[in-house]
């Protein structure tokens, strides 16, 4: 069944919508009085249902490869001859810590600005993934509370959040709940589906060319005779 205002996928038998709460007419309601002009009832067919486990997980693959590489550029130009003074003063171990607190603040902007401002980061837009705020806030405040709550869903590699996605009906993780966000797919056309991925691979192909240019022997494979 799907709902006439926001066209979600309900279960059989759904009175109310689980979105946007919207009262569902059952398939065998009595119809419009003779008459009477019936209704016409306007279904958004490009969201479809709930976004699948297995389909998030690969777009948070997707997000942590583009992000990974992006990172590698940093580590490269640290290991290059022309890396500023200043890491070298810092030292190893103080320089660890840094690099940290930024590969954290790095993954909490990426996931709030393009989940704020699109709806989705570049991977779950190349799986036709769309984070829904169903909450009266603004929806940058939906993405903040979400991703604030990211530490402990990623805890034992997403365990966490795999567990409780697995046994709750809307397939919400903490931060979903938190937030009152849910995760939805919507039907991408193929070539919009072609262009994300080529923008994606680019991404990643163009950061690990310019690592190379940083510092070749970084990622030069070291054979041993």
């Amino acid at each position: 069944m799907f709902c006439p205002a926001c066209g979600v996928k309900n279960e059989p038998g759904s009175i109310k919508c689980f979105v946007c709460g919207q009262t569902i007419r059952p398939l065998d309601a009595p119809g419009p009085l003779s008459g009477a002009r019936p209704r016409s009832m306007k279904v958004v067919s490009s969201v479809d249902s709930v976004g699948s486990i297995g389909d998030r997980f690969l777009a948070l693959l997707f997000d942590r490869a583009l992000l990974g590489s992006l990172l590698l550029v940093l580590a490269a130009f640290m290991q290059s001859e022309d890396r500023p003074s200043l890491a070298r003063q810092f030292g190893d171990s103080r320089w660890l810590g840094f690099s940290g607190i930024a590969v954290a603040l790095l993954i909490f902007l990426y996931h709030v600005v393009f989940e704020g401002t699109f709806g989705a980061t570049l991977g779950k837009a190349i799986f036709g993934l769309n984070v829904r705020n169903e909450s009266n806030r603004n929806r940058f405040a939906a993405a903040v509370l979400r991703n604030v709550v990211r530490p402990i869903d990623a805890m034992g590699l997403y365990a966490v959040a795999f567990l409780v996605a697995l046994f709750y009906p809307r397939k919400q993780r903490i931060g979903d709940l938190v937030a009152r966000t849910i995760v939805l797919e919507y039907r991408i056309h193929p070539a919009a589906r072609a262009m994300f991925l080529f923008i994606w691979v680019a991404l990643v192909g163009g950061a690990v060319w310019l690592a190379w240019t940083f510092c070749p022997t970084c990622l030069a494979w070291r054979g041993q005779v």
